[in-house]
């Protein structure tokens, strides 16, 4: 989280930058379905999921709970989302049963997305963007990806 938020701050002050929140949805449900361990399970697998679908310079960390943020170069809007559409599609294609990561169910997440302006410092304030884009995700359905229109 530390990091996150600190490379943030940074880029911040280097220009525009991309980022994205992402939520594992309904992940209570597992926890009291299956247990912690599961849980657990699933952080893990969603981690590599991420992890192999994002560029080793992009900056992903976890931030809380079940939820991770990404802080990501790109050139637009259009770029961070193919890229945030591909992560998503990721987890729920190879979390599919049967899986490689041994999940009980299929996992889907539902992402957030900002791209900083010129005269945006605060990094509370770009955070706060693009989770208002993953409520929005989240109260619509969950398994998308939602752009914060300002």
């Amino acid at each position: 989280r530390k990091l996150f938020y600190k490379a943030l701050k940074s880029s911040l002050v280097k220009g525009a930058v991309c980022i994205m929140i992402l939520d594992i949805d309904k992940f209570k449900r597992i926890n009291d379905t299956y247990g912690h361990q599961e849980g657990d399970r699933v952080i893990k697998s969603i981690v590599d999921i991420v992890n192999k679908s994002i560029r080793d310079s992009d900056i992903f960390a976890r931030i809380g709970g079940e939820e991770f943020g990404i802080l990501i170069k790109c050139k637009d809007k259009a770029e961070v989302m193919f890229v945030a559409e591909r992560i998503r599609k990721n987890v729920e294609t190879e979390t599919a049963v049967p899986n490689i990561y041994g999940l009980k169910e299929k996992m889907t997440i539902s992402i957030g997305v900002y791209c900083s302006k010129s005269d945006d410092y605060s990094a509370d304030k770009v955070v706060s963007y693009a989770d208002a884009a993953l409520y929005e995700a989240k109260n619509s359905g969950r398994n998308k990806v939602v752009y914060y229109n300002s």
